[in-house]
């Protein structure tokens, strides 16, 4: 604990209960954090920054330790830039979108329509797939803390980014094409620019993209969402068969058949072979059925 008593030494005008909330911050063996720490909040304390709590520091701290696989920045955080607590939060938000881009599994959170090197079209399967191409944009479907909304949008309408990887188009750089109807040929596509603004023609070519260009992409919109609504379909009807199934009773059924029969009810005398025919039916298709 000698160098623990030799920074309480070194920074007496930090209280002791702060003192101490720091020094427990800093999981290392060496304690290799707390001075940058200590440093930092003089600083905060003298008014040279901001800094909304002891916890904030140590999460940041914490952060930067975590990412220093992905660091190929400095890795001493006692850089003279890293002093400025702003400067280590952004370093920290750069190096963890490294990681994610590094562990993203494409074909798990995005169903790529159409990629080459100046642009990706991109349908978003899942909130993550969602953050990821719709980063840096407004739209509540690209909104970090309500997954809910993405889900809602992706369940009932043909939802597509695209996205100029040149960023050359200002803020219609990244575009997000929305058809909430279930009309692929004839329902009317909403176009919507990085601000969350629903653009009109005349504003998306005044962006710099080519008439021709945005003709390709609003047919193979037109096309991914004639296949999306075949696909949804046949999800809801797969969804509705099974939640049928998961109701039947057949146990049930049969007890409520032996009373009838007890009672000399001869009304439902053909449900046997209704049920009959029902399994041979089930045992033909469970070949077919390849999920």
């Amino acid at each position: 604990m000698a160098k623990v008593d030799e920074l309480r030494e070194k920074y007496p005008q930090i209280t002791k209960a702060t003192f101490t909330k720091i020094v427990n911050g800093d999981k290392t063996q060496t304690k290799k954090y707390t001075e940058y720490m200590l440093k930092v909040w003089v600083f905060k304390m003298e008014g040279r920054q901001t800094i909304s709590s002891v916890d904030a520091l140590i999460k940041e701290v914490k952060r930067f330790d975590e990412l220093l696989p992905y660091n190929q920045h400095t890795k001493d955080i006692y850089d003279r830039q890293l002093l400025v607590f702003d400067d280590l939060r952004k370093l920290n938000d750069e190096l963890s979108m490294i990681k994610e881009d590094k562990s993203f599994n494409k074909e798990e959170h995005a169903n790529i329509i159409f990629e080459d090197d100046n642009y990706i079209f991109v349908e978003p399967k899942t909130h993550k797939g969602s953050l990821k191409y719709g980063a840096n944009t407004r739209w509540c479907t690209a909104s970090k803390g309500n997954p809910q909304t993405f889900n809602n949008y992706a369940k009932r309408s043909c939802l597509v980014y695209l996205i100029d990887k040149k960023n050359s188009k200002g803020v219609a750089s990244k575009l997000a094409f929305l058809n909430e109807y279930n009309s692929p040929l004839s329902g009317e596509i909403s176009i919507y620019n990085q601000n969350d603004s629903c653009i009109s023609e005349n504003v998306l070519l005044s962006s710099g993209w080519p008439t021709q260009l945005i003709a390709e992409f609003i047919l193979k919109y037109r096309i991914h969402h004639l296949n999306w609504k075949q696909t949804k379909n046949s999800r809801d009807e797969v969804n509705r068969i099974v939640n049928v199934m998961k109701t039947l009773d057949l146990t049930s059924l049969s007890g409520h058949m032996e009373i009838l029969k007890n009672a000399g009810s001869s009304e439902f005398d053909g449900v046997n072979a209704i049920i009959s025919d029902f399994v041979k039916k089930i045992e033909n298709s469970v070949e077919k059925i390849k999920i």
